[in-house]
C-alpha cells in the first residue's frame, strides 16, 4: 500500500489521471493483508481526489486523523488535519477548523519544523 499511496499522491500533484485506482488498490490490499501503515494517507488521498468536499470526504478525513493519531504518526495526522480543516473552512466551520489545527500542531517544536 505504500507504493500505491506514493504513486497516487504524485499523480494527483501532477494532474495525471488514474490516481484513484491506486488509492483503491492500496485500500484493497490493506483489507486483504491487514497492513495498515498507510491507511491514513490513503484515506486522505481518497478524500482529496473526491474534491475534498461532502460527507464522504469528511468521514474519510476524520478517520484518517484518528488512525494517524492512534499510530502516533504526527506527519500523517497533520496532513489529514490540514485537508479536513480546508473542508471545514469551506463549509463555514472556521472554529472547528482552528481547533483541529491547534490540536494537530501540539507537540511540534521549532526544531522539528525546521
Amino acid at each position: 500500500s505504500a507504493y500505491c499511496a506514493i504513486l497516487a499522491d504524485q499523480m494527483m500533484r501532477h494532474g495525471v489521471p488514474g490516481a484513484r485506482a491506486f488509492v483503491d488498490a492500496g485500500l484493497d490490499y490493506r483489507a486483504r493483508s491487514g497492513e495498515s501503515h498507510y491507511d491514513a494517507e490513503l484515506l486522505r488521498l481518497r478524500a482529496e481526489l473526491a474534491g475534498g468536499r461532502g460527507a464522504a470526504a469528511e468521514a474519510d478525513l476524520k478517520e484518517a486523523v484518528a488512525l494517524a493519531r492512534g499510530r502516533g504518526a504526527r506527519r500523517d495526522a497533520l496532513a489529514a488535519s490540514l485537508s479536513l480543516a480546508r473542508l471545514l473552512h469551506g463549509d463555514g466551520r472556521d472554529e472547528e477548523a482552528r481547533t483541529l489545527l491547534a490540536e494537530a500542531c501540539t507537540g511540534f517544536d521549532d526544531e522539528e519544523a525546521a
